[in-house]
């Protein structure tokens, strides 16, 4: 399936839009009852009352990079913008509870909810710039961690770009299943910047050094002493070199950023799912200082010639860097809940420091890695800026799983009441400990959200990757098609949603709910639409109340699309409860049939 990111056209929902899809056409909207299999003969109606809670998961580690156990919510200071918050809800993994937390009272903090111990985990193949012997490497990894089975509670989806986006798995916990789509991904097909950046690099070597020969045979005292730019200047060559790197830098920016755009939508994606998501990014050449260490090898290599032009490489490299767009990218994931697990070249152990810069590069050296520190900052401001970790390749993928696995099981949850609840704005988090001495991961912030864009966000993630979210118990079903013009159908489309799950409210002779019906579509090249919705009244008599919690309420939309497999993801919202469902179907156009999912 192969989705193109290259276009934005709303905020978070910026995908190709579809022919199969057009706003959502009513059809058939007022209250329908249907018999349901046999619920409770009674509901609780009341007035609820929205309280946001911000959650924040915590792992806390030794020196040596042992989770510590035991810990209670007067270990945390939590702040929100600088400004001190109380946790008012605290919730111990299994891997760090005390001994006595089954049986143990929650104290005044209460206990959080067990957030989803379920994880989500993205395997982030990214070609778009990757240097061939560690796409070589990478797939050789990928393939011996799929040999084995998949940890408990772990669903892994398989995803490839190389200019457009590729599912190649959905979400799975079968390993076979992605083990047999990591073997049919094919040869690479965009080439790498390093090999144009080691003849460039070579080229410069050659001039330099051929340089410092004439000079040490016949040259001025100047020359001999070590100013080999001087004859090299003087031939015009040191400047040819200028224009090449800029070329090359910008060429590797402009894939750069592609890559960090659709790595952008990919955790919009990811958004809707519940609970806790990570992605094992792999890749290489998203560093945030990318030109760098080109322009500082000819800054060294050609002194004279960088005097001359006033050149300032910190200055030259700005133009190029990439620093801005990884730091969307962290404020996007944060804001999302996903945490990102990144191949590091110079990682060692559990605990990570970030590395120096890097030194300028000597005339001898003819390796051609110029960028391995610059691309281990950008790797590892993503991992540890989101609660995530950056682990050395050789410890390959295996050891980056049960490393997350183990953080999964082994965090601490903090929850507070926002101080600004329903501003829509990012704000950042910090969390100390009272004790000294320890390492804190977690994510540095978050987006706060409404209800409305969560379920949004839902709905388009079922449509997406295949994983609905069903605590309402709906059901959706596709109705028998119509031709709608030359080459077009319309589809009704019939969402069924148990009574008893709705808040209803008294409003004189009858009770009353608001539902909000949202649905957007997945075509078979993996195109997804534009999420659409509507909301719809709804009521009882007060006299059928009892009789009417154990049915359903019917409502009907229908969609217009052409022909062909689709996949149609329906989120449904109690705009009074706020609480939210998913579902799926898939149909067939043109040869009606519908799964539910």
């Amino acid at each position: 399936m192969r989705h193109g990111v290259e276009r934005a056209r709303t905020k978070r929902l910026g995908f190709p839009i579809l022919g199969m899809l057009c706003a959502i056409a009513v059809t058939a909207c007022p209250l329908q009852t249907a018999a349901a299999e046999e619920r409770s003969q009674w509901a609780t109606f009341f007035e609820p009352v929205d309280v946001p809670l911000v959650n924040v998961e915590v792992l806390v580690t030794d020196s040596d990079g042992n989770p510590i156990p035991g810990l209670t919510a007067d270990d945390f200071a939590v702040f929100e913008d600088g400004r001190p918050v109380t946790v008012t809800n605290f919730y111990a993994a299994p891997g760090v509870a005390a001994a006595d937390a089954e049986d143990g009272d929650p104290g005044e903090t209460g206990a959080a909810d067990n957030p989803a111990e379920e994880l989500f985990l993205a395997l982030y193949l990214d070609e778009n710039n990757i240097e061939p012997r560690r796409r070589n490497a990478t797939l050789d990894h990928l393939k011996e961690f799929l040999e084995e089975p998949l940890p408990p509670q772990v669903r892994a989806l398989l995803a490839r770009y190389d200019g457009s986006l590729e599912i190649r798995a959905e979400f799975t916990d079968d390993s076979g299943e992605l083990l047999r789509a990591v073997e049919g991904i094919g040869p690479q097909t965009r080439s790498h910047f390093s090999l144009e950046a080691q003849i460039l690099l070579r080229e410069m070597q050659d001039a330099a050094a051929s340089s410092m020969f004439r000079a040490g045979a016949g040259g001025d005292a100047a020359s001999r002493t070590g100013a080999v730019s001087i004859d090299v200047i003087r031939a015009g060559r040191a400047e040819i070199f200028l224009p090449q790197i800029q070329a090359i830098a910008r060429n590797l920016q402009i894939r750069n950023r592609e890559s960090l755009v659709a790595l952008r939508q990919f955790v919009g994606f990811l958004s809707g799912l519940p609970g806790r998501k990570g992605i094992v990014w792999m890749g290489s050449g998203l560093e945030s200082q990318m030109a760098e260490d080109l322009f500082r090898t000819w800054e060294r290599m050609f002194p004279g010639a960088a005097g001359r032009e006033s050149f300032d490489t910190n200055i030259a490299a700005r133009e190029y860097d990439t620093a801005t767009e990884v730091a969307e990218l962290i404020r996007v994931a944060n804001a999302n809940r996903v945490s990102f697990f990144t191949l590091s070249s110079f990682a060692v152990g559990g605990s990570l420091t970030a590395p120096p810069q890097m030194a300028a590069m000597s005339i001898t050296d003819t390796s051609g890695t110029i960028d391995l520190l610059s691309e281990d900052d950008a790797l590892l401001s993503m991992s540890t800026l989101t609660g995530g970790r950056s682990v050395a390749a050789s410890e390959g993928i295996r050891g980056q799983l049960e490393e997350f696995k183990r953080g999964l099981n082994s965090y601490y949850s903090l929850g507070y009441k926002p101080l600004t609840p329903g501003d829509g704005e990012y704000h950042r988090i910090r969390v100390r400990m009272r004790q000294p001495g320890v390492h804190l991961s977690y994510p540095e912030g978050y987006q706060d959200s409404i209800a409305s864009e969560r379920i949004v966000d839902r709905t388009l993630a079922a449509a997406m990757l295949g994983v609905a979210d069903n605590p309402m118990g709906i059901t959706v079903e596709c109705r028998q098609e119509e031709p709608h013009d030359e080459d077009r159908f319309l589809v009704p489309v019939q969402v069924r949603i148990p009574i008893d799950r709705l808040v209803l409210l008294p409003d004189g002779p009858k009770h009353t709910a608001e539902i909000s019906l949202y649905a957007a579509v997945r075509d078979e090249t993996g195109r997804v639409s534009d999420v659409h919705g509507r909301r719809y009244p709804f009521e009882v008599a007060n006299d059928e109340l009892l009789a009417a919690v154990a049915q359903d309420a019917g409502f009907i939309f229908s969609l217009v699309m052409s022909p062909g497999s689709k996949r149609i993801a329906v989120g449904v919202r109690d705009e009074r409860s706020q609480l939210g469902s998913t579902a799926l179907v898939e149909v067939t156009i043109g040869g009606h049939h519908g799964d539910e999912g």
